[in-house]
């Protein structure tokens, strides 16, 4: 398993990504994404 902070940096504003996702015209569906990984992170 990757560490919790490694998934982390993934999934923050400004991460690598949301760059991504908002570039390439998917920004909307990442927040839905980050949403859903914000709340599995508080379960752990």
């Amino acid at each position: 398993m990757p560490k919790r902070l490694d998934l982390e940096v993934l999934f923050a504003p400004t991460g690598p990504i949301q760059e991504v996702s908002v570039s390439s015209g998917w920004g909307e569906e990442f927040l839905g994404l980050a949403e859903r990984f914000d709340a599995a992170m508080k379960t752990i």
